[in-house]
């Protein structure tokens, strides 16, 4: 058997006409796919084949059956079927059966039963087949010479078998997975009846369609419409219909396979007969609302859907298709449609109400006016300032914007505040300190801020401000007379007398003697100092005060005091009164005496050092040689 392009279809039928199989009239007049009573054992039935594939395989399977989809068709009941016809029980229209169970069983079915309608599911496993029937039916549904729209949804995944009269939901039928309405088969057959056994109805049939998933509701009221062949949704699979005015047969296939449609028309199994195509009824007696046209569509309630945001960040409403649904929107009521949020930059997502109730998911049905509130609001950061920050100091985060502080939480160094505020760091050190600088800890490191603006935007949790303070000291330094100056350092920063520096300041003093004096000494608070080369070093690590006292050249000294060794007398002589005192080289003081002259003839031969003290202070020495 061959698959049929558009345009072989109605060759393909004309042909099976051969043998009185099935005849073709072309009238002007509404048409429709007729069944005629028929009273031999076998009921009138044709069959459409679908391939599988075309519906999809079963979630899982390694079996090739259908997984979802549904089948309907328009049907109508001759004007002359009584009503007792129609309350016969279980009588098939039409459904839908695996290949290889044609001609044995039917999966599943849409059922006339007791004047209203069913879906019936038949199964069988190993070789033992099972029916289940749904309890009770639709009421008041059948009616003799009206159309009544038909649709069975199969869910294969959930085990659901769902009928839909005039494209609103009639009945479910639950059913064990285990037992799937499409067994193990190749294709899909949507097969047409109107009886079984010696009941058989005249029906006719139209707008037969198969689609490739499972519909939502209002997919499923739409499924009554008659389509154009340029407005085919791409879930249809199969479209069969018989234009009511041009009395020609139409073939509308899904728009998303070129070339060979995958759907075929089967011959009639050995003994069925009576098939036509026929045109038996006018315009007028199709009493089904909207029918009676070519096209056609229900009235669909709308409600107005609404948006609202409360903070900063967007929201995109979607219909099942992906279409945006502006904020204002009429919509058609059945939609589901999803709320997609967008938190702008450092806000979140706290909540989506739906007229004032929460929106546990991010979709909902629209079935009155509907309000859809969505809520971000603004993350908040810990801020925290380091412990040590405070050691010299105080440290306080204000806003920049508005300078308010913020309030510290816990243990009193920490700040909850809000993401992309700009704080700003107020540093104040303690007297006798300075503010030696302030950074902003993150996992990436530390970043120092500008001692003139120390500002930061908080983008991350976790932000640590670290604040710098450092101890400083007095140096005061002066020279005891005049004779010379002293030069202090700080490395290449040469300071004045009441200056501060860091705690930890090396220093460096530089002892400068006036021509003809020298120093005396040196001290640092109060201890001598070592001065080598003219100078000394140290670090400071308290208040300062350095002192100096130069005096006279020693021979100049000399030469004022009169002092000078008398070899022949063996004595020194000075020109005034004075201390003087004689040491060895060893230095060891081998004598002493105040006075003008001091008598060292006791002494060895050798060479001496003598140190004279005169009455204003000065001190100078000499080296003689005693012969």
């Amino acid at each position: 058997m061959k698959y049929f392009t558009r345009s072989s279809l109605r060759l393909l039928v004309a042909a099976m006409a051969v043998g009185s199989c099935l005849t073709v009239h072309g009238q002007d007049a509404s048409l429709g796919l007729v069944f005629p009573s028929q009273t031999s054992v076998y009921s009138n039935e044709l069959s459409l084949r679908v391939d599988d594939a075309v519906l999809g395989e079963h979630d899982g399977g390694t079996d090739n059956r259908a997984k979802a989809f549904v089948v309907s068709a328009w049907v109508m009941f001759d004007a002359k079927v009584s009503s007792g016809q129609l309350n016969y029980t279980n009588i098939p229209l039409f459904g839908i059966a695996a290949e290889n169970a044609f001609g044995v069983t039917t999966n599943a079915d849409v059922c006339l039963n007791n004047g209203g309608f069913v879906v019936k599911h038949n199964a069988s496993q190993a070789g033992t087949p099972t029916v289940s029937y749904p309890v009770g039916s639709t009421s008041n549904v059948a009616q003799s010479g009206q159309w009544v729209h038909l649709a069975m949804c199969v869910d294969d995944n959930e085990g659901v078998l769902r009928l839909y009269i005039n494209g609103k939901e009639a009945q479910e039928l639950s059913y064990d997975v285990s037992t799937p309405v499409l067994r193990s088969g190749e294709d899909l057959v949507f097969h047409l009846t109107n009886a079984y056994s010696y009941s058989s109805i005249p029906t006719t049939y139209d707008d037969l369609k198969v689609t490739n998933r499972a519909l939502t509701d209002k997919e499923m009221a739409e499924m009554t419409f008659a389509y154009s062949k340029d407005l085919v949704p791409d879930y249809i699979a199969a479209y069969y219909s018989f234009d009511e005015t041009s009395g020609t047969t139409g073939v509308y296939p899904n728009l998303g396979y070129a070339g060979d449609y995958p759907a075929q028309v089967l011959e009639g199994m050995p003994g069925y007969s009576g098939m036509e195509f026929s045109g038996t009824l006018s315009s007028t007696d199709l009493s089904c609302e909207g029918h009676e046209n070519s096209y056609w569509a229900p009235t669909v309630e709308e409600f107005a859907v609404t948006v609202e945001v409360e903070g900063d960040g967007g929201v995109v409403l979607t219909d099942g298709g992906g279409f945006v649904v502006e904020s204002g929107s009429m919509v058609e009521a059945g939609t589901q449609l999803n709320v997609a949020a967008y938190p702008g930059k450092y806000y979140e997502l706290s909540g989506i109400t739906v007229n004032d109730e929460p929106l546990g998911g991010t979709s909902f049905v629209v079935d009155e006016e509907t309000l859809v509130k969505v809520m971000f609001t603004r993350q908040t950061a810990t801020v925290a300032v380091d412990e040590a920050s405070f050691d010299g100091g105080s440290v306080e985060l204000v806003d920049a914007a508005t300078d308010a502080p913020f309030e510290a939480e816990g243990d009193g160094n920490e700040f909850q505040v809000p993401m992309g505020t700009e704080v700003k760091v107020l540093a104040t050190p303690d007297g006798g300190w300075r503010l030696d600088g302030i950074g902003v800890e993150t996992g990436d490191g530390l970043t120092a801020l500008d001692l003139d603006d120390p500002v930061f935007t908080v983008e991350t949790d976790g932000m640590t401000v670290v604040a710098t303070f450092v101890q400083q000291h007095k140096v005061t330094f002066d020279t005891d007379g005049d004779g010379g100056s002293l030069v202090v350092s700080a490395g290449d920063v040469q300071l004045a007398s009441g200056d501060v520096v860091d705690d930890g300041t090396r220093l460096t003093v530089e002892v400068v003697p006036d021509d003809g004096f020298v120093l005396e000494y040196l001290r640092v608070n109060g201890d001598d100092a070592d001065v080598v080369d003219g100078r000394y070093e140290f670090t400071v690590e308290d208040d300062v005060v350095i002192e100096a006292k130069f005096g006279a050249n020693g021979l100049d000294a000399v030469a004022a005091m009169g002092l000078h060794y008398d070899g022949t007398g063996q004595c020194l002589v000075a020109g005034s009164e004075c201390a003087m005192s004689v040491f060895a080289l060893d230095g060891s003081q081998v004598a002493s005496g105040n006075g003008s002259r001091l008598d060292v003839g006791a002494l060895d031969g050798g060479i001496y050092v003598a140190r004279v003290v005169a009455a204003d202070g000065t001190v100078v020495t000499i080296k003689f040689q005693k012969r």
